[in-house]
């Protein structure tokens, strides 16, 4: 992004998950009656048990759609299992729940004609509900994920090169425009009988208007300062790791990536503190102590290329590093 941070983009879905991007917005109304829906594209009425608001339970079409009928199949038989298998292919991989049980029959309207279901927007919307899961799992009272999480294993294999072999492929522009809420496809909790078209009015104007919101500026240069105010700010708000520091688990393991961040974090406050102690200090002896403390601390955080974390205090003439 412009500002310094990474994130999934409308390219990555494009090229990572193949799905349409340019289309119409996968979104609509959920005032319908949901058991007339599914025998009419379906064939096989839910009984009660089988619906939960908007939602079908992933037994009914495994149960009903495993396999086709024996003998001849008519094309309305054939295009009802079709459904069946695109209802639980985009509801299970793109939009799932969390448990796995459900799958979202707001989907289903989308799938009449598949003519028009190959015309929607799959990509963007995709890309809305990762957000909006990703924005959901980062509160500190959040202890599970739903959402396309392969788009996220694949988009980290692709841009954190941690064990990441090389290669060099070409990228398609894909529009990229920030300012569309991720609730702005429809969210998938509550009001089971509302128009989403109409109340999203606005942010499908955006998305019919798209090409003319491409990002094309060059980045912020130079990278943001550890210790600017956002970044303070951003540490502070955001789970950055999903493991708690104190938790070693039932075999007493801590990813090492939790053990370097809190030694990087004790040195550094170990640095910081000793250079306000020495500000303070008015013997020779304590303050040739303070200042070895820091230079060890130092010394460290340089070794392990951690010494952009470090703090200027300001003391005597000027601003030194501590």
């Amino acid at each position: 992004m412009l500002v310094g941070e990474m994130t999934i983009t409308l390219q990555h879905v494009a090229i990572l998950f193949g799905l349409r991007v340019h289309g119409h917005p996968a979104t609509g109304f959920t005032d319908i009656d949901w058991h007339a829906l599914c025998e009419e594209l379906l064939g096989v009425q839910p009984i009660k048990t089988d619906i939960c608001g908007a939602s079908l339970r992933v037994r009914f079409i495994t149960t009903h759609f495993s396999h086709l009928p024996p003998g001849v199949v008519d094309e309305v038989t054939l295009q009802r299992h079709a459904r069946a298998y695109l209802l639980l292919l985009v509801g299970g991989s793109l939009f799932p729940y969390k448990k796995g049980i459900y799958i979202q029959l707001a989907i289903l309207p989308m799938l009449r004609d598949f003519g028009e279901t190959a015309q929607y927007s799959w990509g963007s919307a995709t890309l809305a509900h990762i957000y909006r899961e990703l924005c959901r799992a980062s509160l500190d009272s959040a202890e599970t994920i739903a959402g396309p999480l392969q788009l996220l294993q694949f988009w980290s294999w692709e841009r954190l090169h941690v064990g990441h072999p090389s290669r060099s492929l070409p990228h398609a522009l894909v529009p990229i425009d920030g300012r569309f809420s991720p609730d702005a496809l429809g969210n998938r909790r509550g009001r089971l009988q509302f128009d989403w078209m109409l109340y999203h009015e606005h942010y499908v104007a955006l998305w019919e208007a798209r090409g003319d919101h491409i990002v094309i500026a060059e980045p912020i240069e130079p990278h943001m300062d550890y210790h600017a105010p956002y970044m303070t700010w951003y540490p502070r708000i955001t789970r950055r790791f999903i493991t708690p520091m104190d938790d070693f688990g039932p075999m007493q393991y801590q990813a090492t990536a939790l053990s370097a961040h809190l030694l990087i974090e004790t040195m550094t406050s170990i640095i910081s503190r000793g250079c306000h102690a020495l500000e303070d200090s008015n013997s020779n002896a304590c303050r040739t102590s303070i200042v070895d403390i820091i230079c060890i601390a130092t010394n460290v955080m340089c070794i392990i290329q951690e010494d952009y974390r470090i703090p200027h205090v300001e003391h005597g003439g000027g601003r030194s590093p501590a």
